[in-house]
């Protein structure tokens, strides 16, 4: 297992599984056509719909989160000649980051 996926709560083989189902180009097919079915406005309603209500059954109240674009950093990964990209967006449901003081003084 590469690793920039060891952090993902997976097993080895349900991982397993999906590397060997994106070799099969009918899966690919299909996946691809999920991700453009939930790209579709009236789909997504429908879908937040039923989640919603599944929610609310089990008593949860949920707000769905649509960040707004921000801005991308690019760096490079310590001892390494890899790129890492992190996209920050942003919301006003989401309230601003804050720093607190280490006792090192050094700012987190």
């Amino acid at each position: 297992m590469s690793d920039n996926l060891k952090n993902l709560d997976v097993s080895q083989d349900e991982y397993d599984r999906i590397s060997e189902a994106l070799k099969n180009e009918e899966f690919r097919k299909l996946f691809v056509e999920y991700a453009k079915e939930l790209e579709d406005p009236e789909n997504q309603k429908l879908y937040e719909a039923e989640i919603t209500a599944l929610e609310e059954e089990k008593g949860n109240k949920i707000q769905f989160v649509r960040p707004q674009p921000g801005f991308v950093l690019k760096s490079t990964l310590v001892d390494s000649d890899r790129k890492c990209f992190i996209n920050v967006c942003k919301s006003d449901m989401i309230g601003r980051p804050t720093s607190t003081s280490k006792q090192s003084g050094r700012k987190v």
